[in-house]
C-alpha cells in the first residue's frame, strides 16, 4: 500500500478522526468506483489521530483526505536512505613473487587458484552484493 508522511505543524491534536476503510486490489491500491469516481469502501470505519508537532505515516488515501480537511497538515517528502556500504580501510599489501594477497583480508596464498577458492568460501557475501 502506498503511504505518505504527514506533519502536524499546529498546536492542535487531531484525535480519533473517523475515515472509512478503502477496498484494496491485489496490488494493495485502493479500488476506484468507475461510476462515481470515488473510492470503494469496505464498510468499516477506522479512527486516525495525530498529535501536535508529530510526524506520522498514513495510507495515501487517508493522508490526502486529512490534508484536504485540515489546512495545517503538511505532507513531508521522504528521501529513501542510500545504502551505506561498509568499507574497511585497505592496508597496503605488497605482492611478492608467486604470492597472491586477498583484497578483502590480509591472507596471502601461494597460487591464484587458491585465492579464488578462498574468496569464494570466506568472502561470498561480498560477491553476492
Amino acid at each position: 500500500m502506498e503511504n505518505k508522511v504527514i506533519k502536524n505543524e499546529s498546536k492542535l491534536d487531531i484525535k480519533n478522526y473517523r475515515i472509512e476503510e478503502a477496498e484494496l486490489d491485489q496490488f494493495d491500491k485502493p479500488i476506484v468506483d468507475t461510476n462515481t469516481g470515488r473510492l470503494k469502501w469496505t464498510g468499516k470505519t477506522l479512527e486516525w489521530s495525530i498529535k501536535a508537532g508529530e510526524t506520522l505515516e498514513f495510507p495515501a488515501y487517508v493522508a490526502d483526505y486529512l490534508i484536504s480537511i485540515y489546512d495545517f497538515l503538511k505532507e513531508v517528502k521522504v528521501v529513501p536512505e542510500a545504502k551505506v556500504e561498509k568499507e574497511k580501510p585497505k592496508k597496503a599489501i605488497k605482492k611478492e613473487e608467486g604470492k597472491w594477497p586477498c583484497p578483502h583480508c590480509e591472507k596471502v596464498l601461494d597460487k591464484r587458484v587458491y585465492l579464488g577458492r578462498h574468496i569464494g568460501m570466506k568472502h561470498w557475501d561480498i560477491l553476492t552484493e
